[in-house]
C-alpha cells in the first residue's frame, strides 16, 4: 500500500473508534430509552468515494470492516461485506456526480438507512438480535438517522475545506 493509503488507513480507523465512543456517549446521556447511533464511519466512507480511487477506497474499508466486526460485534461479516460493497457504489455514483451538500445529505440518508437496515436483517439472520422491527424503526431507526443528518450537515464544511484543498471538482451550493 502506498503511503496515503496508509494515512488514510489510519485516519478511518480514528474515526471508527471515535464514532464508537459518540455512540456510547450518546446512549449513556439521554434520559430516555433510544439507541442513537454515530455514523461518521459511513459519513467518511461518503467523502473517501467521492476523492479516492475505486480500488483503494474498498481496500481501507474492507480493513475497516474487519476491524469494526471484531471490535465491536465479535462476529466477522456485517460491516466486512457492507462496507466494501457501499465503498464500491458509492465509487460509481461519485463518477457522475459532484460532492455537494444536497447530494452528501442524501448519500448520508441512503447510506445509514441502508447500513442499518441490512445490519438488522444480518443480525436477525445470525441471531445477534431480538428487537422487533418496529421497536427497531422507531428506537434505533428513526433517531439514528435525524442525529446524522445533523452530523452531516456540520461536518460538511470541513470537508468542503478540505476538497478545496486538493482542487476535487465541487459545486458548494446545493
Amino acid at each position: 500500500m502506498k503511503k496515503t493509503a496508509l494515512l488514510s488507513l489510519l485516519v478511518v480507523f480514528l474515526i471508527m473508534l471515535l464514532d464508537g465512543q459518540l455512540t456510547t456517549l450518546l446512549m449513556n446521556s439521554l434520559p430516555f430509552d433510544l439507541r442513537i447511533a454515530s455514523r461518521l464511519l459511513l459519513l467518511n466512507l461518503i467523502f473517501f468515494s467521492s476523492r479516492k480511487k475505486d480500488v483503494e477506497t474498498v481496500l481501507i474499508f474492507l480493513v475497516i470492516g474487519l476491524l469494526y466486526d471484531s471490535y465491536y460485534l465479535n462476529l466477522i461479516g456485517i460491516a466486512t461485506t457492507l462496507l466494501p460493497v457501499f465503498a464500491s457504489i458509492l465509487g460509481g455514483v461519485f463518477r457522475t456526480l459532484k460532492f455537494n451538500l444536497l447530494n452528501f445529505v442524501l448519500m448520508s440518508v441512503i447510506l445509514i438507512f441502508s447500513f442499518e437496515v441490512l445490519s438488522y436483517l444480518l443480525a436477525q439472520v445470525v441471531g445477534l438480535g431480538s428487537l422487533r422491527f418496529e421497536v427497531f424503526v422507531v428506537k434505533t431507526l428513526a433517531p439514528t438517522l435525524g442525529y446524522n443528518v445533523l452530523q452531516s450537515l456540520a461536518i460538511y464544511p470541513i470537508f468542503l475545506t478540505i476538497l478545496k484543498k486538493t482542487r476535487h471538482r465541487i459545486v458548494t451550493l446545493a
